[in-house]
């Protein structure tokens, strides 16, 4: 069993806990035993899609694999070496998991029209609301010269547009649209050879752009023969991201010993963009260029800008005896950014936007420790191995600041600056995981997580809500074909 990339799993972990800095890279399958070895031991599972760890495939042929988890989405994955070109394909998803659209076609406002038309009659809006979202991951990798290229597309977007008379509640409308979810492309990069031979250095990139909608307008009939436009929501948000990882370098090396550091970094930096409803005397018109959220805005407005970094430095440690395998990892998440948060109001009839309120510009700092623990014992060695892990945060620690000041009118007013200070300390935090990897033959394996319930005790066969899963208790089933 190879362990490749020590430190990934968790310095993802990490850039979700530290500043708020989210990966929001393709749901790609991590496998039963990455998960159950806190992230430290990899299989291949992890591996045929992975921009660096491909080469450590040991296929002659082909690689298939099929995941059987708790996702609710069908993963499947394959991989071929096509003569000195790898490729590695894998799908991930739920595409029938949409929001339902009942409604019953009849004839309808007889009042309203002076005659009935015939129309979708619906007992509520039918945009979405919450619960059922799609969900499709498609990843192409391309190994070749040392390195390999990730193209993958994931999408949670819905979206329905109806073009044709409708009533909800004795309203009638003309037509309607509503979207919400992200498309969200990414592109990776990393070299499968090491910059300095025996010591490491494998860099590794991800440029990813979320593009997040949440929107609806309509038409509304306000008579017979008048129709107006009308934006319920526009809370759109673009975020760029750009995460960069060194690749462990080791530091000291002695027979089945190793010692090393690694560096990650990460940039996020959402955008606002929206539309908005202003009043130009009786007429109502719809606006864009708005950097917020719009909701329909009876709190007045508010322009947000923000970014976001996190720096992650990485210690980590591996041995290997005749069955015995243990790995650990100590991340120093380091996070910090600031936003911004301007209160703006309306120019009566004109829909031009001024400071009216306060301005906030916050900035702050966050630590998040955390150390990650890693077993593999060869119950049966080449056959059965039992994976154990733990993950061990120490606490985060947030130092925030926040100055203000207040205009009136698009001007600043005098003797309005205030600064806050607020620091919060979280308590420390510690996970147990379990699981088996089963070897039926060196082409076929199976791998399963294994039960332990809450605050980490473990027993052999109770599974409830009251117990939590026992050993014995398998989920997350993974099976993977290689020849």
């Amino acid at each position: 069993m190879k362990k490749i990339n020590k430190v990934l799993i968790a310095a993802v972990i990490l850039f979700t806990a530290a500043g708020g800095a989210l990966y929001s890279g393709p749901n790609l399958v991590i496998s039963p035993q990455r998960q159950a070895s806190a992230g430290q031991f990899w299989s291949d599972a992890d591996l045929f899609v992975d921009p660096r760890g491909y080469t450590a495939l040991e296929i002659d042929h082909m690689f298939a694999l099929v995941s059987f988890d708790n996702s609710q989405m069908a993963k499947i994955g394959f991989s071929k070496w096509l003569g000195s070109l790898y490729l590695g394909v894998y799908y991930g998803g739920n595409m029938l998991n949409m929001v339902p659209h009942n409604y019953t076609k009849q004839t309808a406002g007889d009042a309203f029209f002076l005659s009935g038309r015939e129309m979708r009659v619906y007992t509520a809006m039918p945009g979405y609301t919450s619960g059922n979202l799609p969900e499709n991951n498609l990843s192409l990798l391309f190994g070749f010269l040392d390195m390999g290229v990730r193209l993958s597309f994931k999408s949670t977007y819905w979206n329905r547009t109806i073009n044709e008379d409708f009533t909800v509640l004795g309203n009638y409308y003309k037509s309607f649209k509503d979207e919400y979810g992200s498309i969200n492309p990414e592109l990776a990069w990393g070299m499968t050879k090491e910059l300095i031979p025996g010591l490491g250095i494998k860099p590794h990139i991800y440029l990813s752009v979320d593009f997040f909608r949440d929107y609806q307008r309509l038409e509304q009939y306000i008579s017979a023969a008048e129709v107006q436009e009308r934006l319920s929501k526009s809370n759109n948000v673009t975020t760029f991201e750009l995460t960069a990882a060194m690749g462990a370098l080791t530091l000291a090396a002695k027979e089945t010993f190793e010692f090393g550091v690694d560096l990650w970094y990460n940039l996020s930096l959402p955008i606002y963009n929206n539309e908005y409803m202003y009043m130009d005397g009786t007429n109502a018109k719809i606006a864009g260029g708005y950097n917020g959220l719009y909701g329909g805005q009876a709190g007045g407005f508010a322009e947000l800008s923000e970014n976001r970094h996190v720096v992650t430095p990485y210690l980590y440690a591996s041995w290997s005896g005749e069955r015995i395998t243990l790995s650990a990892e100590l991340g120093l998440g380091l996070g910090f950014g600031w936003s911004r948060n301007t209160a703006m109001t309306l120019i009566a009839n004109s829909g031009d936007l001024e400071k009216n309120g306060v301005e906030s510009k916050k900035s702050y700092f966050e630590f998040t420790p955390a150390l990650c623990l890693g077993m593999q014992w060869a119950v049966v060695p080449e056959k059965l191995f039992l994976n154990a892990g733990g993950e061990l945060s120490f606490g985060n620690i947030t130092l925030s600041s926040a100055e203000s000041k207040e205009f009136e009118n698009g001007k600043e007013k005098e003797n309005t600056s205030a600064k806050t200070v607020d620091n919060v300390f979280s308590s420390a935090l510690s996970t147990l995981s379990l699981g088996l990897t089963f070897n039926v033959t060196n082409n076929v394996s199976f791998q399963a997580n294994c039960g332990v319930a809450a605050n980490n005790v473990v027993n052999i066969f109770k599974s409830d809500s009251v117990g939590g899963s026992g050993f014995a208790v398998f989920s997350g089933i993974l099976a993977t074909v290689k020849f």
